[in-house]
């Protein structure tokens, strides 16, 4: 399920968390980036909290995770 794709379906009646893609979380920044950016909207609208749509990768190391919220931080703040 696509959380940006499920606001525009059902509009701000629909309340929604996670939906980072956890595969992202482990891979190239840019392409993690990428997705905090596309769900910013969603975020700033409210009725959406940023958060992976499992539970984090082991593989993910804490520092990584750290960089992810930081990020995801940024990214929000930027927008306004």
């Amino acid at each position: 399920m696509d959380a940006v794709e499920s606001r525009r379906r059902c509009g701000s009646h629909l309340a929604l968390f996670g939906n980072i893609d956890a595969m992202k979380m482990s891979g190239p920044w840019d392409a993690l980036e990428a997705e905090l950016r596309r769900r910013v909207p969603l975020a700033r609208a409210g009725g959406y909290i940023m958060h992976s749509h499992h539970s984090c990768p082991p593989e993910v190391s804490f520092d990584h995770y750290c960089w992810i919220h930081k990020t995801a931080q940024r990214v929000f703040d930027e927008a306004t």
